[in-house]
């Protein structure tokens, strides 16, 4: 996400938890672990942080909000049952940004080197 739209959705969270003692560093630290997550991921997972949370959110609050659970395991086999689990946030997003390498690239203005 681009800095401007980052900073639509602090301003939203830093009006709706006015207690919050944030300050130039911890925004630039959130949006540093956060900036990967697409905009209209962005979006959505302020607007899950205001509605459900009492307390401004951690980095990892803001992650989980955003960025699609993705579920892992629940194969049965003749021996074994591995149970269902949660993919960690980091790990969905990862997996998007690697599989959508050139769109991401081309919305971040980064030229794109063809392989040859």
């Amino acid at each position: 996400m681009d800095r401007k739209k980052f900073n639509y959705g602090w301003a939203a969270l830093l009006g709706a938890f006015p207690h919050n003692k944030s300050n130039a560093q911890s925004q630039k630290v959130y949006y540093e672990m956060l900036r990967d997550i697409p905009d209209d991921w962005w979006d959505e997972g302020v607007k899950v942080v205001l509605r459900n949370l009492d307390w401004f959110p951690s980095v990892h609050q803001l992650g989980r909000a955003c960025v699609p659970v993705k579920k892992g395991g629940g194969r049965l086999s003749a021996y074994s049952y591995e149970p269902e689990f949660e993919i960690p946030w980091q790990r969905s997003l990862y997996e998007y940004v690697s599989d959508n390498k050139n769109l991401y690239l081309d919305q971040k203005n980064i030229p794109i080197e063809e392989s040859k």
